[in-house]
């Protein structure tokens, strides 16, 4: 066998693909690369001279043009003398946008290593997936240790730093710098390699699209891309209760209580700085992505010059796969504003939020997330996608889109927790959601699916907005709510990391989820807004199907809102577009893991569907 420890690689367009590997030490050889169907026979087969960037951690990154559109290719690296070879990996590049043909694709995210082997995905071969999606978050800077049983022996992998020096944040020397990216590109070979991670099937079986989060900006360090240098200059530690660890972070938004910070006006940014930067390119060594260079618009300063990490490509008449940066260009997450407690926390309140998201003045935006250059693109994108004729439009986001929130850790839904998702357009960045939707609405767009892991969980929503804002509390005012037609939030679990929500790891019963379910949407509704999950009524639904849980068996006459809801599982979601158009939503998983029962291998046994959702575009 070749030093190449991983392989994997990207469709980019109908006739173009990425293909990348990493190896464990200098090597050069050959790419080949050929139809599916014949293999890598002679005469049916490409050779391509390759060869590892010592300067890029040993890695190829090789693009591959003139191949067939909608097409399966099989490629391995092999050396000089074609003694060695590499595993063999597959890829499909992109249908033409006249095809009409289905587009089948999954995705997920949040992969830690202190779950790992990550089982969730071990069936993954027998998809038939076009791509997948790894939504955010493909390894996690914390430690991981392995446990003392496991036959596979010892593992202590240290935690990787925030780039900068923690007893004077504001300086970032070149060796930090260093240290950090290097220290996070070993956690993305980590989740690759089947003695760890056990992710090597899941990045070779399909072509694979990935969006930046949060880990990947070693959590909170760097997470606010948008936000002013001044952002990291407190460096805090605090005891992790779950964890029984200390974790080390940044102050941000609210708890330096600065205009700059809630609505940057500084002139600097975090996404332009080198310690983001490093960060980025080591990701970018990490995945099979390819480089769209920088952005040009020199009338958006926060967006200027930064790395481009926004793209769309069509597959087919019937889909077109649009993937959003939601980390480079927003603004601080506010985390304090008020004196609020919860559960001995500080945390902001709703009228805390809007108040400052809007200039009551002149009505503008004061906050984003996507920031405006991005957001004008994906305006555009969606109308264009609408014009030409597209059936499904698919807008991946690393941070989730509905209102549902976030159950608090005792299971209520409404005792502060459950509205104060930071992290989420809905937590944080109300204005520019609504400004999103309505524009949706406002032109006519329909069957778009905006997908998302994140929170930890899976869910199906509706999505709504609120047709006119005249005073920031219109934004929290459930009766102001509208649905949008066609248009919905697909949330998946985590592939593998800390349990979908502290109540569940307290060994609850399946009873209890289904109760926790019917008492979050009956509490949603009381606030005004639209409960969880779709009904018979929503245009398109055709079916829910979704294993017993608690006694329920699901009835797609009558569904329920845990028919939509697995708070319990790692999972990831199959997008399946039919060529006529429908459009089949599943999540396939296993049992939620607690950190550190290290199970076996080989999972594909347990992998089976958990729930899923059959729609029609509506028109």
């Amino acid at each position: 066998m070749t030093p190449l420890e991983a392989i994997s690689a990207s469709p980019i367009d109908a006739n173009s693909v990425m293909v990348w590997a990493h190896a464990t030490q200098a090597f050069e050889g050959s790419l080949a690369i050929g139809d599916a169907r014949y293999g890598l026979r002679r005469g049916h087969r490409k050779v391509v001279p390759v060869q590892t960037d010592p300067a890029a951690d040993h890695t190829i990154r090789q693009l591959v043009n003139g191949l067939s559109p909608g097409t399966e290719y099989s490629y391995a690296f092999g050396t000089v003398d074609r003694q060695q070879k590499s595993i063999l990996g597959s890829v499909k590049t992109a249908h033409t946008a006249d095809s009409v043909t289905g587009v089948r694709f999954g995705f997920s995210g949040c992969a830690s290593g202190e779950y790992a082997p990550i089982n969730s995905t071990a069936d993954i071969g027998s998809q038939g997936l076009d791509f997948f999606v790894m939504l955010g978050d493909a390894a996690y800077e914390d430690d991981y240790k392995r446990a003392a049983a496991d036959p596979r022996g010892a593992l202590n992998s240290a935690e990787v730093d925030p780039p900068f020096d923690p007893k004077a944040p504001q300086i970032s020397s070149q060796a930090y710098i260093a240290e950090s990216a290097s220290g996070m590109a070993q956690k993305y070979w980590d989740m690759q390699n089947p003695a760890i991670g056990n992710l090597a099937e899941l990045y070779k079986r399909q072509g694979i699209l990935s969006a930046y989060d949060n880990h990947e900006m070693v959590d909170m360090a760097l997470e606010a891309g948008g936000g002013p240098r001044s952002l990291v200059s407190v460096y805090d530690q605090w005891p992790d209760r779950a964890e029984g660890k200390r974790s080390t972070s940044f102050r941000e938004g609210g708890d330096l209580a600065s205009p700059n910070v809630l609505q940057n006006q500084s002139g600097t940014y975090l996404n332009q700085s080198p310690e983001h930067q490093a960060l980025v390119n080591a990701w970018f060594r990490a995945m099979p992505l390819q480089n769209l260079g920088l952005v040009n618009a020199p009338e958006d300063p926060r967006s200027h010059g930064t790395q481009k990490l926004y793209s769309a490509q069509q597959w087919g008449k019937q889909a077109v796969f649009i993937n959003v940066d939601t980390r480079s260009y927003r603004d601080a997450k506010i985390t304090a504003l008020s004196t609020q407690q919860v559960k001995g926390e500080r945390r902001v309140s709703e009228n805390d939020v809007t108040g400052v998201e809007i200039d009551q003045a002149t009505g503008a935006n004061l906050r984003t997330i996507l920031g405006s250059t991005q957001l004008t693109w994906l305006k555009q994108t969606l109308l264009d996608a609408k014009n030409n004729g597209t059936t499904w439009s698919f807008v991946a986001l690393s941070s989730p889109i509905d209102i549902t929130g976030i159950p608090g850790t005792d299971g209520n839904f409404t005792d502060g927790e459950g509205w104060v998702d930071a992290k989420s357009w809905w937590g944080n960045y109300r204005y520019e959601r609504n400004d999103l939707l309505k524009f949706i609405a406002d032109n006519g767009i329909k069957n778009v699916v905006f997908i998302a892991t994140d929170d930890h969980e899976a869910r199906i929503n509706e999505l709504t907005y609120v047709p006119t804002v005249r005073t920031p509390a219109d934004l929290t005012n459930g009766s102001l709510h509208q649905k949008l037609n066609g248009v919905f939030s697909v949330v998946a679990s985590p592939l593998g990391a800390s349990r979908p929500y502290a109540w569940v790891k307290d060994r609850k019963t399946k009873a209890d989820i289904v109760t926790a379910a019917n008492t979050w949407s009956n509490e949603l509704s009381t606030a005004g807004y639209d409960p969880v999950g779709l009904t018979s009524t929503t245009p398109g639904f055709v079916a829910v199907r979704r294993e017993a849980i608690g006694g329920h068996i699901s009835n797609a006459a009558t569904p329920q809102p845990i028919d939509f809801w697995s708070p319990d599982t790692f999972n990831y979601a199959v997008m399946d577009v039919s060529p006529s158009g429908q459009l089949t939503v599943a999540f396939r998983g296993i049992d939620g893991e607690n950190a550190g029962t290290w199970p076996a291998i080989d999972g594909a046994s347990q992998v089976r569907e958990i729930l899923s959702v059959t729609l029609n575009p509506i028109g």
